[in-house]
């Protein structure tokens, strides 16, 4: 007795394709094959406007082009704006960011930069000596809270 397709319904071909599928494709392969996750807080991101309160602070709207930038790699961090340099390290789980150091030089800032330092000294918490706020991410866009305070970065791709 010989087996043909030709006498056996498309529908029990399907199934036995998904049953072979199933059980017996990808059973040699590892897990730890598959590339790692990246941390989609890792690279440069630039600040496009700041919340405080109700009151809307935009790049677009300063007196003078700002420039203020924030890149996380590993545990550390360092940014830029238009007159002034921060870094430090800091620690993250699920929606939590804290900057457990925050060094700068923090002389002669724009206004806009002003609003930044003012919102990232609001999220100080002396009792471990940290700054601490919250985070979301959606596509390419980071919105970090600090107390009344949001602030809102777009990912920076070079």
């Amino acid at each position: 007795m010989v087996l043909s397709i030709r006498n056996v319904p498309v529908c029990i071909l399907i199934a036995w394709l998904i049953i072979f599928q199933t059980f017996f494709g990808g059973c040699d392969r590892n897990k730890n094959d598959s590339p790692p996750i990246q941390d989609n807080l890792s690279g440069t991101w630039s600040l496009i406007w700041i919340l405080d309160e109700d009151v809307l602070y935009s790049y677009e709207t300063a007196n003078t082009k700002v420039n203020l930038d924030f890149n996380f790699e590993d545990n550390t961090y360092a940014g830029t704006t238009n007159h002034n340099e921060f870094f430090g390290d800091f620690e993250k789980s699920e929606n939590r960011l804290v900057l457990t150091r925050f060094i700068t030089t923090e002389v002669a800032e724009t206004d806009y930069g002003q609003i930044f330092y003012a919102a990232i000294n609001e999220s100080f918490n002396s009792e471990n000596d940290s700054h601490d706020m919250t985070y979301t991410i959606a596509s390419d866009k980071l919105y970090i809270t600090s107390g009344t305070t949001s602030l809102h970065f777009i990912k920076e791709e070079f």
